[in-house]
């Protein structure tokens, strides 16, 4: 019952997913306990529309796949087989999302905390994740959660807020929840992501994460 999506695994993914691979593998060379956070989980895994031409996949992890391991980095290596695990078969026929990715390369003494606020999906992740021992899935505002979960017991925390963006205010409630999460924990590791193309204008979105004043910022 993996939720179907026609724009899974496209270019926007590859690049979002193989950053996260690379990040957390790097996190992982240290032998302390992180806490992996994601705001805007998903549904975990998605089923791909193989049968259509014209599925975005095609021209996103379709061309990864097809290349060789041993030309690419670790980390994106670690990302390719976290989509090969998630679908095991030689065609792709599913895709993992980031809750699924980072929970393939966590370890067994790190945590994940994951929010989801449609029922749908929030549904989907249960059925996928709900098992992990390691994992909490919540069904609420994963902004709340966040705050909420700082500043770790474990001192070490990885976030990465990936919402929608379907909602209107949506670029100031991720600015003011990465403005207390800096207050909270200010060395922590957060990813944001955000559309190009948008009713948002992402110049503004990074004026105004400018103004936060993070302690180190990498804009790819």
């Amino acid at each position: 019952s993996y939720r179907h999506s026609f724009h899974a695994g496209n270019l926007a993914d590859v690049l979002k997913h193989g950053v996260l691979a690379t990040l957390l593998q790097a996190t992982a060379r240290k032998p302390a306990p992180v806490l992996y956070v994601d705001t805007h989980a998903g549904a975990g895994i998605y089923d791909l529309a193989g049968s259509d031409p014209d599925a975005e996949f095609h021209a996103g992890i379709g061309v990864l796949h097809a290349l060789r391991e041993g030309s690419m980095p670790a980390g994106i290596a670690a990302y390719l087989d976290c989509v090969r695990r998630a679908t095991g078969t030689p065609e792709l026929r599913c895709y993992p999302g980031s809750a699924a990715i980072a929970a393939r390369l966590l370890r067994g003494s790190d945590r994940l905390v994951l929010a989801e606020r449609h029922s749908a999906d929030y549904a989907a992740l249960l059925q996928t994740l709900g098992g992990d021992r390691r994992v909490r899935i919540d069904p609420g505002d994963g902004y709340a959660l966040l705050k909420s979960v700082l500043p770790p017991p474990e001192r070490r925390v990885v976030v990465l807020i990936d919402p929608a963006y379907e909602r209107a205010d949506e670029p100031v409630r991720l600015i003011e929840a990465l403005r207390a999460a800096l207050e909270r924990f200010r060395h922590g590791v957060y990813l944001i992501w955000y559309p190009l193309e948008s009713k948002h204008d992402p110049a503004n979105l990074k004026r105004h994460f400018r103004k936060l004043d993070p302690p180190k910022s990498l804009c790819i």
